[in-house]
């Protein structure tokens, strides 16, 4: 599906011109989104291309089935350490129902385990 050409200036413009597959009207940023297995997210994709042109270019690795996993598995170390405190912060509000800020939540988690506490779950995540 072509998306209409229109003036992309901003994020939140762009997001609200894709339709939507829900017929229901949205009415919470809380809603729980599909199995991550679903999910190809733009930072991966993004992370995979700069890993595999570092790899290809500077350590002059050929574009072999190795290569791609080597680079598969570097781009997944590198996108599941940078999203998994934003994560686990969103997690956190979402069982909150509401209740806390995104700020609250992240300082709630900070004090109650530090900075491992923004790590729950990195492994599942980046073997899932």
């Amino acid at each position: 599906m072509l998306l209409p050409s229109h003036d992309f200036s901003d994020g939140a413009r762009c997001a609200r011109s894709i339709p939507s597959t829900n017929r229901e009207p949205r009415t919470t940023y809380h809603e729980p989104s599909p199995p991550k297995q679903q999910q190809q997210q733009p930072s991966q994709c993004a992370t995979y291309d700069e890993v595999k042109q570092y790899f290809r270019h500077t350590l002059h690795w050929d574009d072999t089935l190795p290569t791609h996993l080597v680079v598969s598995g570097v781009a997944g170390l590198v996108t599941t350490t940078a999203i998994a405190p934003v994560d686990v912060v969103k997690t956190r509000m979402f069982m909150a129902a509401g209740s806390m800020t995104m700020m609250g939540t992240l300082r709630a988690l900070y004090t109650e385990q530090g900075v491992r506490g923004l790590f729950k779950g990195w492994s599942a995540n980046w073997a899932g």
